[in-house]
């Protein structure tokens, strides 16, 4: 007869970042440009701007090696360059926002050596795409919107979390990195967007999350929020022909 302890499948939980991330006491992220890692750039939002769409890009670029930190820190006093080219293009949505398929059109214009894509639609269609862009190792801006009072607010998506039970993995929590919390420290993000099999509390139906709905919550600050995804954005390296 079988032992039964080796005849039970195995569950246990995983994660998974972007594999250019490292962890210390500020963000950093190896690029093809350096061998050792180099400090990512973050900035935290303050409580009266719309800018976390233009700092969300300036993390992914960061991530990829597109612009330097230290670069991007100065943004409206570059003159020259790449840096300086993205703030002439977004700089005038630091205080205002910007919608997702305004994002993409102004980053499409950009003469960076970036290739997009986007997710617009039903907020199952926007969940497959970044889980889909995320599954492969990229990064993605996500926009979403609060379920209650219709706050919307872009975060990084930088991996994903799930459960493996056997052979059968699902993913029930996407790991983003927020201009809205603070710096990640010793962690590669800051933000956690979970359903399903994170969520073991949620078991009366009044609280159950619907099939494309989050539960989010970031680092050092109270509440969770009940979001949906609303758009995203894919920005990956363009290969050289």
């Amino acid at each position: 007869m079988r032992n039964s302890l080796t005849s039970t499948a195995q569950q246990f939980r995983w994660s998974r970042i972007h594999g250019a991330l490292h962890l210390g006491q500020v963000l950093c992220a190896t690029t093809s440009q350096r061998d050792a890692p180099v400090r990512v750039f973050f900035k935290k939002q303050d409580d009266l701007s719309g800018s976390c769409g233009i700092l969300a890009v300036g993390t992914a670029l960061s991530i990829l090696g597109v612009v330097k930190a230290s670069a991007f820190e100065n943004a409206p006093r570059r003159k020259h360059g790449s840096v300086s080219e993205i703030w002439s293009t977004l700089g005038d949505t630091y205080f205002s926002g910007i919608a997702v398929t305004d994002l993409y059109e102004r980053l499409g214009s950009l003469e960076l050596p970036i290739k997009l894509a986007c997710a617009l639609g039903k907020p199952a269609e926007v969940n497959a795409a970044v889980i889909h862009w995320l599954s492969a190792g990229g990064i993605s801006i996500i926009a979403y919107e609060n379920t209650r009072n219709h706050y919307k607010h872009y975060v990084l998506g930088i991996g994903l979390g799930g459960v493996q039970h056997g052979k059968v993995q699902t993913v029930d929590s996407i790991l983003t990195i927020d201009s809205g919390a603070p710096e990640p420290m010793l962690s590669a993000y800051n933000g956690v967007m979970q359903r399903g099999a994170a969520l073991p509390y949620q078991c009366d139906a009044k609280h159950r999350l619907k099939a494309h709905q989050w539960q989010y919550q970031t680092a050092h600050c109270d509440g969770v929020e009940t979001v949906q995804l609303i758009g995203a954005i894919h920005i990956r390296i363009q290969q050289k022909a």
